[in-house]
Formats: C-alpha cells, structure tokens, sequence
C-alpha cells in the first residue's frame, strides 16, 4: 500500500514538473513568436515610411520637370479642348489618304484615297462636288491662273493630281470644267511641291 501511495505521489510530482516545464517552453515560444511579429511589424512601418518618402520625392522631381517643361513649351502643356464632330463622311473600307485644301479661299477640300478616287468637297455644304477615278497613290495642288473676262480679271482654279502609280499629272479646271493638260513624270518617287505665288495687279 506504502509503495503504490508513493509511486502515485511520484507521478503527480513528475506531472507536475513536466508540466511547469512545458507551459515554461510553451509561454517562452508564445513569447519568441510575439517578439517574432513585432519586429516584423517594425520592419513593414519602417519600409512603408521610406517607400512613402520615396514617392514624395519622385513627385516633387516631377512637378519640377512638369513645370520647367511648361515654362519652356507653354503651349504644349495647355488643358485640351474637346470639340464635337460636326459632320463626317463614312465610306467603308474607303481610307482617306491625302487631303489638301484651296490655299486661298479655303473653300474647296481635295481628298484622295486608298481605292483609287479623288473627291472635290465644298467645306461649307459638305458636299462631293467632283470625284474622278483612277488615281491611286495620288496627292492634288492647287493652281490659279488669271483670266481675262469682260474686261476685268478672274482667277480661274485648276486641280493637279498627281499619280505615283501611273507617274502621270492631269490638270483639271474647277469645278466642273475640262482636263487642260497632262504629262508624264520620269522618275519615280517624284513629287510636287506646291508654291505660294501672289499675284499683283
């Protein structure tokens, strides 16, 4: 009885201790792992802080670019204007691929495209005047030539269009009048410039 009495108090003492041992390396660890986040949590404020700095910086680099670049170029760097579309001529899969206006009016708007036409447009009708067929990879210039009339002195329009695929140039009087000339052009890649000639008198 003594001896049974005994190894039971030594398994309640040996409980014990184990126990004390274990909750002491259980709360120690508790512990560790507390310290453990803490640090962690030191570390991300202490990158977040710099990251912040960071940026702060980046952005006053750039307004002060921003702003030497406006006062450099202040038209550059004005607020965009929205403007609504006030007519448009769609024509699948037509793309236009020139487009040049009457230099002196501004009435009148030549435009060629990818199937091979030219249009003469009126600006403030919108409507095709003329269209002529066969000229693709073309621009068109504009020529004025005086013409005397009852006495008095007329500037009578004429339409080039120049043609790279066939390196051929045909004159046409406007709006609705004959093809006054053509000729041919030797050289490929050649193109015309137009010139701005006033004409006194």
């Amino acid at each position: 009885t003594i001896i049974g009495g005994t190894a039971a108090i030594a398994r309640g003492m040996l409980g014990g201790v184990l126990r004390g041992v274990l909750g002491r390396g259980r709360t120690s660890k508790n512990k560790q792992r507390q310290l453990e986040k803490e640090e962690r949590e030191k570390l991300d404020m202490n990158g977040m802080e710099i990251i912040g700095g960071v940026g702060m910086m980046e952005d006053a680099m750039h307004d002060a670019d921003r702003s030497t670049r406006s006062s450099l170029f202040p038209a550059l760097h004005q607020e965009s204007t929205i403007m609504s579309l006030g007519t448009a001529l769609y024509d699948a899969p037509r793309q236009i691929t020139h487009v040049s206006i009457d230099p002196i009016e501004g009435k009148l708007m030549a435009c060629c495209d990818n199937l091979g036409r030219v249009q003469l447009i009126d600006l403030a009708t919108k409507q095709v005047l003329r269209m002529w067929k066969g000229f693709r990879e073309s621009t068109t210039h504009w020529i004025q030539f005086p013409h005397v009339m009852d006495d008095e002195i007329h500037l009578v329009k004429y339409l080039a269009i120049h043609s790279r695929q066939r390196n051929v140039v045909e004159i046409y009087r406007l709006v609705h009048g004959p093809r006054v000339g053509k000729f041919d052009v030797k050289f490929d890649g050649a193109n015309i410039v137009q010139c701005s000639v006033i004409l006194e008198g």
